[in-house]
């Protein structure tokens, strides 16, 4: 107490505690190890599917260049004949039960386009083995037939020849050639015979060794 009378009181007050901060959520041990194994799993999941996808890619590039590369060798099988397609062609004579088998039917006719190579001789000779004629052709429609069938660049012996430079040309069955049908290029020189392609007729040796045309009636 001074003086004045007044009291003075010494307060020991009990200090208030500062609230407590609640404690850092507690992370499970190992979590950012886990963590990076899940990270490794899913890089190497999305890596593998995307190998797969590149793999079924080039898969089906592959079987498609391999059906290319077949379709172009049985082309190439068939290098002197050029097979059209009737499929939609109205106009496109029928194939009658009547013409032997590998032989094509055209006006009543069936046609042989041969697969071998021989002279002009042996060639006639082997159309008569097979009771027919070499090629001779009579119009506009027969000639278009044949030419039309002929692969690019072929070559095929028809029953027309001349047996000298004097002689005129003469079919094997001893009608005259119509030279408003077709003309015939090349020189005379001695017997020639008449070579057939797709878009010209040749005078050629009759001993050259090509292919041959034959032909015979439908039989009935």
């Amino acid at each position: 107490m001074d003086r004045n009378g007044l009291v003075y009181a010494d307060l020991n007050l009990l200090e208030e505690p500062s609230p407590s901060r609640p404690p850092p959520p507690c992370q499970p041990q190992g979590f950012f190890k886990d963590s990076s194994a899940h990270l490794t799993v899913l890089k190497l999941l999305a890596s593998g599917i995307i190998i797969l996808t590149a793999a079924v890619i080039g898969l089906s590039i592959w079987v498609i260049y391999l059906r290319s590369f077949s379709s172009s060798k049985i082309q190439g099988s068939c290098n002197y004949l050029n097979i059209p397609n009737t499929t939609n062609s109205s106009s496109a004579d029928p194939e009658p039960q009547n013409c032997p088998p590998q032989w094509k039917f055209h006006q009543g006719k069936c046609y042989l386009f041969s697969r071998g190579e021989k002279n002009w001789n042996e060639s006639k000779a082997d159309c008569t083995k097979k009771e027919s004629s070499m090629l001779v052709i009579q119009d506009v429609r027969d000639l278009e037939f044949v030419q039309n069938t002929i692969f690019e660049g072929a070559l095929f012996w028809i029953g027309l020849r001349a047996a000298s430079l004097e002689t005129a040309w003469t079919w094997v069955d001893h009608s005259p050639y119509n030279q408003l049908l077709f003309k015939i290029t090349g020189n005379r020189n001695g017997e020639v015979c008449v070579q057939l392609s797709k878009k010209m007729a040749y005078s050629e040796n009759c001993e050259s060794e090509i292919n041959w045309i034959c032909q015979k009636n439908v039989s009935s």
